[in-house]
């Protein structure tokens, strides 16, 4: 059987190399797809706990998570595109019907058969697929619809018609389409909302590594060689155990290095405790190095 995770913290094809060889070490997983970019694996195993998944590759230094536990053979996949009902109908049973003869399009849900609360996600999640739907009238001319289809391996061949397969079909005829899990909720497309929340926090960290940073760069590197800057930053603070430019650096410095890096340091850590240091390892062993030795310089001279 196959299930899906989703892996934080791959960040270049070492990880991902490091990601397969800690799942295929788990008895019972025969087969691994790792993708780099949609940061989740793709693993075919037999009566292995999920759990234990998850804790092989947090041993390593990678959070994860499931995200489909096993690859039913029942999908439910939302629909949607600016046409009129029929139009929508023919998509999605052309697109369906495209794929295998055994990929069954059992039925068709309308959006007047569908709760509100599901019609609110489906529009929800429909708008986030591009910034210009929302400059449009809202949910005026859009029809959606819920199908329900039921899978199947192609036979003679490796490949499994799934939900991704059913949802590439629909796109291509010119809709937009996604899973509806059970319960009514939405899953997000290849982990896009879980990526973009990442890349969020990622570019807070980064313009607060910039604010620090620049004003350091600009104090040792630039003032320190202009007067009358040079005089004054090179005067010593502190009862004379400082120069005035050094902590100065040194307090624009710290937040970058310790606060800013710690979720750098926390994967280290994990991934030195598991006994598979990566890139992370090295960056901050590096980076530790050259401030550590900078503050000995400064404390000693």
């Amino acid at each position: 059987a196959k299930l899906y995770l989703d892996i934080d913290g791959m960040s270049c094809a070492s990880c991902v190399s490091k990601v397969e060889k800690c799942l295929l070490s788990v008895f019972g997983v025969s087969e691994i797809s790792v993708n780099l970019l949609t940061e989740s694996a793709e693993i075919v195993q037999e009566n292995v706990e999920v759990s234990e998944l998850i804790q092989v590759l947090q041993n390593a230094g990678y959070n994860s998570k499931q995200r489909i536990t096993v690859e039913h053979n029942q999908a439910r996949i939302w629909i949607a595109c600016r046409t009129d009902l029929a139009k929508l109908l023919e998509i999605s049973y052309s697109a369906v019907g495209s794929l295998s003869p055994k990929v069954k399009l059992e039925s068709v849900t309308t959006s007047q058969n569908l709760d509100d609360e599901v019609r609110r996600k489906i529009f929800s999640c429909l708008f986030r697929e591009t910034e210009s739907l929302q400059r449009q009238s809202g949910r005026a001319g859009w029809q959606i619809a819920v199908l329900s289809v039921r899978l199947a391996s192609v036979e003679g061949s490796e490949r499994t018609v799934g939900r991704r397969g059913v949802i590439e079909a629909l796109e291509a005829a010119g809709a937009f389409a996604g899973v509806l899990i059970e319960g009514g909720g939405l899953a997000d497309r290849e982990g896009e909302s879980r990526r973009a929340d990442k890349s969020n926090k990622l570019l807070v960290r980064l313009c607060a590594s910039a604010a620090l940073a620049v004003p350091c760069f600009v104090v040792s590197m630039v003032l320190s060689g202009v007067e009358p800057w040079a005089s004054w930053l090179a005067q010593r603070v502190l009862g004379g155990h400082v120069a005035r430019g050094d902590m100065i650096s040194g307090l624009l410095a710290a937040p970058v290095q310790v606060v800013v890096a710690g979720p750098l340091y926390v994967k280290a850590w994990r991934s030195w405790r598991g006994g598979a240091p990566g890139m992370e390892a090295l960056v901050t062993v590096g980076t530790s190095a050259a401030f550590g030795y900078s503050c000995l310089a400064v404390a000693l001279a």
